[in-house]
């Protein structure tokens, strides 16, 4: 990828040529490089609403649910059928007009390409920010299997030889005909080892990701899309922590226009984190690197509990240890209003999404709920916290 030569015998040399010797200095300051936003190459519609969104100061909310699959293979027809039964159904819970529609696409499921769901968008999104409609939060993920850990394929590598740029191009014109602002969130949670395009799977080198987000990036200008407003987001905690892996060796330079922010609190114990003090923490972090740019939760939550839980020190999973904790995530929610309305580190956040799915594991063969972020009718105490929240 980085020589057109076999530069084997140097590295070679270079390895042999390594030696331990004594500690010299430390650094007790890094260098940080503060990060410009990108060009706002957009049409008129879509630069109104980033600059709304930029300059507002109050939050725009989602909360996701479901997954595109394809839209080609008759996949719609389920999301449709679904939209119609369940139109507004979080916006008539919490008396709310919920700003957002987020959804989730893979490359591939089950070796059939998955397609922007263009029709999807234009009935059920369409927002703008001044029309009274959801604006379209579309995340795309590198993967062909949900990003399975492990001996999995991962695209990356063909994908730098240029096997998906048909595919690519397909999208670049599909989102280019929506028209209408795309919140395009591309590769979320890249420094993790559960990501099908994270370092792990990538020879532990963030320049993979960052030359195939290029990529994309340069496909989408070659078709001329005006609408997509690109974020850059990685979760909160480096997994497994490394200086090469840590969030900001990803970064693609001049490509990005909002800043994602995610992090969970999975509330299988006790005592949560609040979301005042996961925040803060990761903001006060990412503010060294993009002041001057503004931020997105484009996906978080607090979960209460769930069926099974990992037992790090026996590396197993056991049953029945976590019970549903309501009172706890509710609390979490309605904290959370508090610390987003006081707290002034959080005047940059633009917009938030709460991810309404669970955590699943599998123990022995049955499929169990690790963490339950899903908001249902179990849970009346949560669902009022953000109608309270939202209504103020």
């Amino acid at each position: 990828m980085k020589s057109k030569t076999n530069r084997l015998k140097d590295f070679s040399y270079i390895i042999e040529s390594f030696k331990t010797i004594k500690k010299v200095d430390s650094v007790e300051t890094p260098i940080i490089i503060k990060r410009k936003i990108a060009k706002l190459d957009f049409n008129e519609e879509t630069l109104r609403y980033y600059k709304k969104l930029a300059q507002q100061n109050t939050i725009d909310w989602g909360i996701f649910e479901r997954c595109i699959v394809s839209e080609k293979d008759g996949s719609y027809d389920y999301l449709n059928n679904y939209y119609i039964e369940n139109h507004n159904k979080f916006d008539n819970k919490m008396d709310h007009n919920f700003e957002l529609l987020p959804t989730y696409m893979h490359i591939s499921w089950n070796g059939k390409f998955n397609y922007f769901p263009l029709n999807m968008a234009n009935k059920y999104a369409g927002g703008n920010g001044y029309n009274g409609k959801k604006a379209l939060h579309f995340t795309l993920q590198f993967t062909t299997d949900n990003n399975s850990s492990g001996a999995c394929y991962t695209p990356t590598f063909d994908i730098m030889r240029g096997k998906y740029d048909e595919y690519f191009h397909q999208l670049a014109k599909d989102i280019k005909e929506y028209k209408h602002p795309v919140l395009f969130r591309l590769n979320n949670e890249m420094n993790t080892d559960w990501t099908s395009y994270s370092g792990i799977m990538a020879l532990l080198d963030p320049d993979i990701f960052i030359n195939n987000y290029k990529r994309l990036f340069d496909i989408f200008k070659e078709e001329k899309v005006d609408n997509c407003i690109w974020i850059f987001n990685p979760i909160a905690i480096t997994t497994p922590y490394s200086n090469w892996g840590e969030f900001i060796n990803y970064y693609p330079t001049n490509m990005v226009h909002l800043i994602g922010l995610t992090f969970y609190e999975r509330g299988n114990k006790v005592k949560y984190d609040s979301f005042n003090d996961m925040y803060s923490k990761l903001l006060t972090q990412y503010n060294n690197y993009f002041s001057g740019f503004s931020y997105i939760i484009s996906e978080f939550g607090a979960g209460c509990g769930g069926e099974v839980t990992l037992n790090y020190e026996m590396h197993r999973y056991d049953q029945e240890i976590i019970r549903r904790n309501a009172n706890n995530q509710a609390k979490w929610v309605k904290d959370m209003f508090v610390s987003l309305k006081e707290n002034k580190l959080f005047k940059d956040i633009k917009a938030a999404i709460w991810f309404s799915c669970n955590d699943y594991a599998y123990v022995d063969g049955q499929r169990k709920i690790m963490n339950y972020f899903a908001i249902d009718d179990s849970l009346p105490d949560t669902i009022n916290a953000f109608k309270q929240g939202l209504n103020k």
